[in-house]
């Protein structure tokens, strides 16, 4: 596939979770939706399913032939079902259209449902007998509807997002539209009818949550830097560096590399917040979560060590004291006209394994943000008890956590 058709595939999946969460939202007491059901969206209501269709085809002028493969899709389960509980929506972007909707006759339909295959006519209502009045009847249940570009979609959907959940437009996109847009599609590979299925409440409650995610389908559609961005002033704006607070760091030594690339990443973390001398009196060292083996996260250890920042695990190689752990460093205060400095601390970063955390979860501290780079049953444990969390899972350098964390030089 080339870069242009990947990159067309993406805006169609885009367009076609877009109008999902759209049509949750919209949804009624009583009805619920379920993704790839009979079409890309099964609407359900007192026993009447509204089976709605999604194409994105941005490059292309609109002419019957090009929604012939839906359209025969949809009567073909017309016919099938010989029922009246269905109503077929075709909705779809073309480049000469604007917003509105399209009523087609019943010539226009034979025209599209006849065409040339191996050099051969065919006429598909013919080869299956189906009947001018079957055929009315179809119609009569269809709506064909040209909605707008996705870049318009996505704004109404941002701004029902907006009022839904009483935030401004930052928050809207990263936070509760990141989630819609994972839930969607994580939905969309169940196996089973029952699991692919929403209502408005559930929908609600399942992207109803603090967390912000940096979702690798929506990054490819934003582009990265626009979205890291985005994620940076969400996270100055909620305090999420504030010094005050305490920060945890929860990574994966196979995602990120070698033990002395995790090394020089926390110690950059540490000079920039902080670093004796230069921290406020009142910053929090920070909290380093590992999954690693137990040679790497030695290793680790023994590089920050060389770079003179002083560690405290617990003695978890020894014997791991959550007491020792969760005490406050001990400081020396030092005022240099700019305020009150930390001169000296007894330790500099919390650093240990998640094996580790998890075995004394229920005895350690929680810490006020955590930023999360690896997802796992210790991430779900994290996100039940901390109030800020960033979900950042999907990134994917070492270069765009220290954009995040420490920021560009």
């Amino acid at each position: 596939m080339t870069t242009r058709s990947a990159e067309a595939s993406l805006r169609g999946y885009l367009y076609q979770f877009d109008k999902t969460a759209s049509e949750l939202l919209n949804l009624s007491q009583g009805q619920s939706l379920t993704v790839e059901g009979v079409e890309d969206i099964d609407i359900s209501s007192s026993g009447l399913t509204t089976a709605i269709q999604c194409k994105y085809l941005e490059a292309q002028n609109f002419s019957p032939s090009r929604i012939r493969k839906p359209l025969i899709a949809m009567l073909d389960h017309f016919v099938s079902k010989a029922s009246s509980n269905f109503k077929y929506h075709l909705y779809a972007y073309f480049s000469d259209q604007d917003n509105g909707s399209h009523k087609m006759s019943l010539d226009e339909l034979k025209s599209c449902l006849t065409y040339t295959e191996k050099k051969k006519e065919i006429c598909y209502y013919q080869k299956y007998s189906i009947t001018d009045q079957k055929l009315k009847a179809f119609l009569r249940n269809l709506k064909i509807e040209f909605g707008p570009k996705i870049e318009e979609q996505k704004g109404v959907l941002i701004d029902q997002l907006k009022n839904e959940f009483s935030c401004n437009n930052d928050e809207a996109e990263i936070v509760y539209y990141a989630q819609a847009l994972n839930l969607i599609f994580n939905i969309a590979t169940q196996r089973t009818k029952t699991e692919r299925q929403l209502t408005r409440r559930q929908f609600l409650l399942n992207i109803d949550k603090s967390e912000v995610v940096f979702s690798a389908l929506y990054s490819k559609y934003k582009g990265k830097v626009a979205y890291i961005k985005t994620l940076k002033k969400l996270i100055l704006e909620s305090d999420g560096l504030a010094r005050y607070k305490t920060k945890a760091l929860y990574i994966d030594i196979d995602s990120w590399g070698t033990p002395k690339v995790i090394a020089n990443l926390l110690s950059e973390i540490n000079s920039k917040h902080y670093r004796e001398g230069h921290a406020f009196w009142d910053s929090q060292p920070w909290l380093t979560i590992i999954r690693a083996d137990e040679n790497s996260l030695k290793e680790i250890k023994q590089h920050l060590i060389n770079k003179g920042i002083w560690i405290n695990d617990g003695f978890e190689t020894i014997d791991f004291s959550p007491d020792r752990f969760s005490e406050a460093p001990l400081k020396l205060r030092t005022s240099n006209g700019q305020g009150q400095k930390i001169e000296k601390s007894s330790y500099h970063m919390r650093v240990v394994s998640a094996e580790t955390f998890e075995n004394y979860w229920d005895e350690l501290p929680s810490p006020d943000v955590v930023f999360s780079f690896f997802d796992d049953e210790l991430y779900l444990s994290l996100k039940e008890v901390t109030t800020d969390y960033f979900d950042l899972s999907a990134i994917d350098s070492v270069r765009d956590i220290k954009s995040i964390l420490i920021g560009d030089k």
